[in-house]
Order: structure tokens, then sequence, then C-alpha cells
């Protein structure tokens, strides 16, 4: 643990005179999502996604797809974007929408021939949502270099990555540190003493749009308006590229290779400016990592309707470092796949040993796939080795997570007082999370060959409950020895 400071049998039903068996080996069969088909093309040629060529002006890319597959969206109603905008459903957004304007971007950085657009696109995010929404509007110009080389990934530094490995990262508190401290386009070594300026508790991983063009756009163009910059990725061929009017429109679904921030949209920008004309007027204003002499200052237009294009992440949440001191974690690589028992919920817990002063635990965090995913919470302290469930039950808690991706479930009200764990003993977490559609509700670390080699997991960290009744440590489960689950605790 990581402590940051600073065989078969069957059973006959009758119902209604129906006799149904159930099979309780296949139940309680143990399953994991499968392999983005991505990640798997990108691992059998990986040239072929990363274009280790350059483009022909001599600007890098660097997008690897990761191992874990975020849901297509499906038309999201206005219950599911929930706290997103409440006011959706009689507000209209805008045909037009810049959020240069609104003072809400930093300035155009420059990646040159290093694989490291998904470092800038990922900071582009969360710079944008500090100087646009975060409080005292903040300006910040966080070091990609230090993401871009202490991932932490298989990865070399300039070997590219996404935006779920920028998410394990900052998650684990590594990051955002200043530019200033740490600049690029890669440093020799560790610098220590290097102060880290935010803890980031949670991204909203955005399902892409069910589909190309003007009449999916609703979420992203939301979630830019309501809180800033959005990462995406798309496939760059330089033939598709309108250098007069910095125009955009790639024709076929095809791997991705590049990252890049959504600022804003234009539904009436011409279709005539690309040099194939899509179906229909339309493009998102774009802020690339290739300096500010390349496209328009820095920026392009992306057709709607581009077929490579898909919705990443919103980097919208930065909070004082001051406000927890210690998180408790067994994930410091994250999110890589997810597990369960062939159903959409599941009950899972790690055990943790606490720090030598009594400390509270204000918040918890977890990644899930799907909008809605709803949970049970429960903190035990002074619990027995191996035994989630023993010693005294100090908070249970119930809820629901709107947005998928990672978020952080505070504990406590403010007018309350948070649950309190023993000094130097065990506490353990206790979550049941249903995740509508999703049959693997478990987000684990593991090692995952050509992402996430280094994951490693003990005895005694996480378990899983099996249907029926009884408790399994992970490291004992088939194909999930170094395994753990991630989701982390955080205290004074």
């Amino acid at each position: 643990m990581k402590i940051i400071n600073n065989n078969t049998k069957a059973m006959v039903i009758a119902v209604a005179m129906t006799i149904i068996p159930i099979n309780f080996a296949q139940a309680e069969a143990l399953s994991s999502s499968p392999l983005n088909p991505e990640f798997i093309k990108y691992t059998q040629n990986p040239s072929s996604y990363f274009l280790q060529n350059p483009t022909a002006d001599g600007h890098g890319f660097g997008y690897i797809p990761p191992p874990i597959k975020i849901p297509k969206e499906s038309v999201l109603s206005k219950t599911s974007l929930g706290k997103l905008s409440t006011t959706l459903s009689t507000k209209v957004l805008p045909a037009t929408f810049d959020l240069r304007k609104l003072g809400g971007v930093t300035s155009v950085k420059n990646q040159g021939p290093c694989g490291s657009c998904w470092a800038f696109a990922s900071y582009a995010s969360l710079e944008s949502f500090l100087k646009y929404k975060g409080g005292a509007r903040q300006t910040f110009n966080f070091s990609e270099a230090d993401l871009n080389q202490y991932h932490g990934f298989d990865y070399r530094e300039c070997m590219g990555g996404n935006f779920i490995m920028a998410t394990a990262y900052l998650a684990r508190w590594s990051g955002p540190v200043d530019d200033e401290d740490v600049p690029y386009p890669y440093v020799s070594m560790a610098t220590p003493g290097v102060a880290v300026n935010k803890h980031v508790q949670n991204v909203w991983f955005i399902p892409d749009r069910a589909a190309p063009g003007k009449d999916y756009n609703t979420t992203v163009k939301t979630a830019i308006q309501t809180y800033g910059a959005v990462y995406v990725m798309f496939k760059w061929d330089d033939s598709d590229y309108n250098k007069a009017n910095a125009a955009y429109y790639y024709t076929t679904m095809a791997g991705e290779n590049h990252a890049v921030a959504i600022i804003g949209w234009d539904d009436n920008y011409s279709k005539t400016k690309f040099n194939v004309q899509p179906p229909g007027n339309g493009a998102f204003l774009v802020k690339n990592s290739w300096g500010s002499t390349w496209g328009k200052a820095g920026y392009f237009y992306m057709s709607y309707y581009d077929k490579s294009l898909q919705i990443g992440a919103l980097f919208y949440n930065a909070e004082v470092t001051t406000k927890y001191n210690h998180a408790y974690e067994y994930d410091p690589l994250g999110w890589v796949t997810s597990m369960g028992w062939r159903r959409s919920s599941a009950k899972f817990a790690n055990i943790f040993m606490a720090s030598s002063n009594a400390t509270n635990i204000k918040a918890v965090s977890i990644y899930t796939p799907v909008p809605n995913s709803s949970y049970q919470l429960s903190i035990y302290k002074d619990v027995v080795a191996n035994k989630p469930e023993t010693g005294t039950l100090v908070k249970t808690l119930n809820g629901t997570i709107v947005r998928p991706g990672y978020n952080t479930i505070p504990t406590y009200a403010t007018d309350t007082v948070p649950p309190a764990v023993t000094g130097g003993k065990r506490f353990s977490i206790v979550m049941t999370l249903t995740t509508p559609g999703d049959k693997n509700p478990v987000p684990i670390e593991l090692p995952q060959a050509n992402y996430s080699s280094a994951a490693n997991a003990y005895a005694g960290q996480s378990f899983l409950f099996r249907p029926y009744g009884t408790w399994n440590d992970l490291t004992k489960l088939k194909g999930y020895e170094k395994a753990n689950i991630s989701m982390k605790a955080f205290g004074d």
C-alpha cells in the first residue's frame, strides 16, 4: 500500500409453476472487460498508430489507445447529464462558442517531434478548467515533461500515452507540477522537492458521440461551456488538412494517433472550407500543441462529421493540496481493466493500514465506466486481517455517480464529523457498485503487456465478494494474482 503524505451445483426454484434451474458455477464465473480492439491493433503494429514519422512539417503525435474501452454514448438523456447542466431543458446552446473570448484557455504550446500530445491535451483541459471555472480563475502552466516521463507506464518519454494514463498520474498525486520546475521537453532525472500544485480528484471520461455529425454534440458542447476544454483524439493525415483555412476533415474511421483539446465550436462553419466537403456545415474549434505559428495561431477547425474523432475526457476538478493529507491506495497505475461476476453489480473491498494517528476518512475514490452508477459504501475500523466486514462499522452511505470516469465521493457533509478510524490499525472500504448495462463493475489495476507491466499486488489488500456469501482475496483468484482494486481512501 502507498500512503501519500501532504465446480458446479444447481438449485431449482419454483416460480409460478415454472421450474428454473440455476447453475451457480456459471453464475459465479468471473469475467473481465475485453481488451479495447484499438489497443490490440496498436500492440500488433505500433507504428500504424504512433506514426513515428512526424507530419510533413515536423510535428509529433503520440496518442496510444488504452486497454480499457469507454462505452459509446447512446444519446444521453437530460437526466444522464445530471448536475452537468441543470438548465439544459431550457437553455439553448449558442451557435458559436469560443473559450478564448472568455479567458478560458492558456497559451498554445509546442510538443515538437516528441510523442507527447496526450500530455499537452490533458493539461490543456486542466489548465482551461482552472482559468475558466476554477475558483479564482487561476492561470497555471503545468509540466508536460514531468507527466511525459514519470507517468509510470511501459512507454518511455516521448513514446506516447492517453488520458487514462494522465488520470492515474494525477490521481496518485504525482502532479501536476509547474513547467518552471520541470521544463519541457524532457528531464534526465527526477527532480526532488518539486511541489505538486493541485490534487485532481475528479476526471470525467466523456462517452464518445453516438455518431459523427451536428446532431450528436450536446454532451461535449455542454461540457465545454460549463467547465472548459475537452481532451479528444482523432486520426491526423496531412492530406486531409486545408492549410489556408486551418480546417480538417478525416472521412473514414481509423486508429487515432493524435490528442488535442476542443475549446469551442461554430455550427455555421462552412463545409466548403474543407478539402472534401462533409455532409453539412459545422466544426469544433480545436487547440493543438504544435506551436502558435501553426494553423491559425495554433488552432484549427475540425468538422463535426470527422469520422475519426473520439471524445476523451474533461479534467474538471483540481483542489488545494491541503484538503486531504493522506491518500491510501494500491493502484498507482489506476484503471487498467474491469472485472465482475457477469452481472451489473458487485461487492468489493480494500483493507488499508491507517497512519499512526487517529484518522478521519474524508473521501473515497473509484472509477466507473458508465453514467449513473449507484453505490453503497461502508467504512469499518479495527478490522481483522483478510476480513473486510469485521471490526466496527463506522459509516454507510449510498449514492449515484452521474459521470463515468474517476470520481471522488465525500464521506460526510461539511456540517458533520467525518468518520474516524483507529491510528495504526486496519480499516476497510467496502463498496457495492452497480453499473447499468455493464457486467464488469470492478475497476482494477493489473499487469498488462505493453502498458502496465509494473503493476503488482500482495495478499491482504483487495477483496472480491463472491455471490452467495464469501470474500476472496483478489491475489488468490486465477488471472488476478497481481491485481488490486482501483479504489482509494483519503484522510487527514
